[in-house]
């Protein structure tokens, strides 16, 4: 059996004409819509670039002030070990000290080298005299000013 359409006037079949200007209005909103996209991935880029060079601008910044910081970090480090050594020394030195009050034998009382001599009376000024080799000087082993008496 075979369908004859002429009698309903070919309704719903488009020509090839109309086919090809349906494709051609699909085609031009198609190009429209990528224009619109490129346009938008266009202004997004330049978004982009720009956040870009400001967070770049930032991070420079940051590093800049963290080598500061760094630095300070550092003068201060060496600063707290100074004074580390210098109180370990002084607490070194207050042990020692109390361990050993006299560390050093000058500072231990020495005999006096002229015991003939008379001693100054109070309100008197002290007179010194220079030791020659021959003198008290070669029998202690000291050479010098000598404390002598009026």
């Amino acid at each position: 059996m075979e369908i004859e359409d002429e009698e309903f006037g070919c309704l719903g079949i488009p020509t090839e004409a109309q086919i090809w200007k349906q494709q051609a209005e699909l085609v031009q909103a198609e190009y429209e819509q990528v224009a619109a996209d490129l346009r938008q991935a266009r202004a997004n880029i330049l978004k982009l670039v720009d956040i870009h060079a400001v967070t770049a601008r930032e991070r420079d910044q940051a590093l800049h002030l963290l080598a500061s910081y760094k630095r300070d970090l550092s003068a201060a480090h060496v600063e707290l070990s100074a004074l580390g050594n210098r109180m370990r020394g002084m607490q070194m030195a207050a042990r020692q000290s109390a361990e050993n009050p006299y560390p050093f034998r000058e500072t231990v009382a020495v005999s006096d080298p002229f015991p003939s001599l008379p001693m100054q009376g109070p309100g008197e000024a002290p007179q010194s005299r220079l030791c020659s080799d021959g003198e008290a000087g070669e029998a202690d082993g000291t050479t010098g000013l000598a404390e002598t008496t009026p």
